[in-house]
């Protein structure tokens, strides 16, 4: 994994700096997914703020299926339009 992450460095790195340069003109960063995706990027917006000391509402997850589906998979939330605007 560490090599396949070594391949793509200077794309990470880019896309750092963009993100970076977005919160300095007052941005913010959504992770948007679904199922496991979602999940996570709920989980890593939700410790933004006591890790780094930022405010709640600068890294923002959503997940498709709303917020059940962060405890019990809502399977093919993000095929059906309903369910898939269903973000929070």
């Amino acid at each position: 994994m560490a090599l396949a992450v070594a391949d793509v460095l200077p794309q990470i790195a880019a896309a750092v700096d963009l993100i970076a340069a977005q919160f300095k003109q007052g941005g913010r960063l959504f992770y948007i997914g679904a199922g496991t995706s979602g999940r996570l990027g709920i989980l890593d917006a939700s410790e933004c703020p006591p890790t780094y000391g930022v405010d709640f509402g600068l890294v923002v997850g959503l997940i498709a299926g709303g917020d059940g589906a962060i405890r019990k998979a809502v399977e093919g939330a993000e095929d059906r339009p309903r369910t898939g605007a269903q973000m929070t």
